[in-house]
């Protein structure tokens, strides 16, 4: 990954004790967070690890939140210089801040309509400037919505597409565009 003037190797030397669902890389390479899914109940939760000597060393403990529990949170990305994160709450997508004064992070809001629906909508991206963000949506709309709205990994009516708002400076954020055939195709783009 390149970031400004220097390159940061990510090697395959990290495995984790549980299944990994999302992996976040804070911008100078030095953590990982990622969503660690409990192999018993499904449930997941947000951990991190610490980039040590170009290996990732698993910080063995999960990430806090000063505001809500960890439990069925998910991690999506970075932004703001890494102080914001887009989080995964409840099929919302939604803004975490990291609070320096106690050192965790606080949920700050729920992403607001177009970019959060009745459906599910997550792994989300702001872009770089904050311009807007990209995100997975099995929406209404989408190239390959499916009658049973799955978006399930390993079937063939998969209906997730990769959407795209863009943030107004006025009054917030614009309609959601579906990014359409040259993008998304009839599989599950999650």
């Amino acid at each position: 990954k390149e970031t400004g003037d220097k390159n940061i190797k990510l090697e395959s030397t990290f495995s984790p004790k549980s299944e990994v669902k999302n992996v976040a890389v804070t911008f100078d390479g030095t953590t990982m967070y990622y969503t660690q899914q409990d192999m018993f109940g499904g449930t997941t939760r947000i951990a991190k690890a610490k980039n040590v000597k170009g290996r990732w060393a698993e910080d063995n403990s999960d990430v806090v939140f000063g505001n809500i529990d960890n439990k069925g949170l998910a991690v999506f990305s970075f932004f703001d210089d890494d102080t914001k994160m887009l989080i995964g709450k409840e099929d919302n997508i939604a803004v975490a801040e990291f609070d320096a004064s106690t050192q965790q992070w606080m949920l700050a809001s729920i992403m607001p309509y177009p970019i959060n629906t009745d459906a599910y909508d997550g792994d989300a991206f702001m872009l770089p400037d904050g311009s807007g963000i990209l995100f997975v949506s099995d929406r209404w709309g989408g190239l390959n919505l499916q009658p049973s709205r799955a978006y399930f990994h390993g079937d063939t009516a998969l209906a997730s597409d990769i959407f795209f708002v863009p943030r107004k400076q006025v009054y917030g954020w614009g309609d959601a565009i579906n990014l359409g055939p040259t993008i998304n195709t009839i599989y599950c783009e999650r």
